[in-house]
């Protein structure tokens, strides 16, 4: 098992790799990212407007709610992350999938700007969670 130091230079080479993409696969605008609720405790955290959070490895999401959702389990009762981003990159030139994917750099910053629960929509998805990326 390497240890965590030992992959810190392939961390930093990817780091840089993907900051010093070309204009053409930057990214601002709304992306979406449904999470399953056995994610409760990520979902609980989010659930309060104002909070402030680190995403502590690369994350991706979709230029399109009904791809996002679509990953989810159909009848598993979900939250849809809406996130206004200021600096993602879009990678669909490397992605197998066309599901208009963006990944978010490591460490990447949000703020949770409000919370609209819907408590009989029939897909299942009971809130909608806006985030702000902040850096």
């Amino acid at each position: 098992q390497p240890s965590l130091q030992s992959l810190m230079p392939f961390v930093k080479l990817l780091n840089e790799s993907l900051r010093n993409l070309p204009d053409r696969f930057k990214f601002r605008g709304v992306a979406y990212r449904a999470l399953e609720w056995q994610n409760s405790n990520l979902v609980s955290a989010l659930q309060i407007k104002g909070t402030k959070f680190y995403w502590t490895k690369y994350n991706s999401a979709s230029r399109a709610s009904d791809v996002a959702i679509a990953l989810c389990a159909k009848d598993k009762p979900k939250t849809l992350l809406r996130i206004q981003t200021i600096n993602a990159l879009q990678l669909d030139e490397f992605s197998l999938f066309n599901c208009e994917e963006v990944v978010f750099p490591l460490l990447s910053r949000f703020e949770v700007v409000d919370v609209v629960t819907q408590p009989s929509d029939p897909s299942l998805i009971f809130e909608v969670i806006f985030l702000q990326q902040l850096d």
